[in-house]
């Protein structure tokens, strides 16, 4: 029988408040929005999500059980984590760039997008032994490392690969092999 795993992304910040790494509770408005979008997604037999605020505000209104899967907890930013990409591109250009340009790249004592698609490769692996249907609200960043998986596209794609807050990534899955599902 085959998994099928709906990846779901929670609503992220106004511009001005966006960071590496934040973190933040849900506002009315993005609590209404989560409230619409739950009824075009699918049934499923269980919730799982990243262990963020925002994962488990957002999972909490799609459904009461989410179990916490520390594997979709999002990239780690290391130094840069409260930090506005702003203020990164600024202070630390040559770091940035780096990083954007090469998948093996981590932000100082962060993790990099190889190892980002690396851990998310390993979490598909193992759940795809499962059954039925699963919905998991993680991060964006880990929903491209997903696609990335899904696909076997190098570690550069994940900057080609564009997940709106509040959107739905559709994989099924069968003995460790994925597929992306439009």
């Amino acid at each position: 029988m085959t998994l099928r795993v709906t990846l779901v992304a929670p609503p992220s910040p106004p511009p001005p408040e966006v960071r590496f790494g934040g973190d933040y509770p849900l506002n009315d408005a993005q609590r209404f929005a989560v409230a619409e979008l739950r009824s075009g997604l699918p049934a499923v037999d269980r919730v799982i999500r990243g262990p963020e605020l925002r994962c488990r505000d957002t999972a909490a209104l799609l459904d009461e059980d989410a179990a916490i899967e520390a594997e979709l907890r999002d990239l780690a930013y290391g130094a840069w984590t409260g930090h506005s990409p702003e203020h990164v591109i600024t202070n630390h250009p040559d770091q940035f760039q780096a990083w954007h340009e090469d998948s093996a790249v981590a932000p100082p004592g962060g993790e990099s997008i190889d190892q980002l698609v690396a851990r998310v490769t390993a979490f598909l692996d193992a759940l795809s032994a499962a059954k039925g249907r699963v919905l998991a609200v993680t991060s964006t960043a880990v929903i491209r490392a997903a696609v990335l998986a899904t696909l076997g596209a190098p570690g550069p794609s994940f900057w080609r690969v564009d997940v709106e807050p509040l959107s739905a990534v559709h994989l099924t899955g069968f003995d460790g092999r994925w597929n992306l599902r439009l």
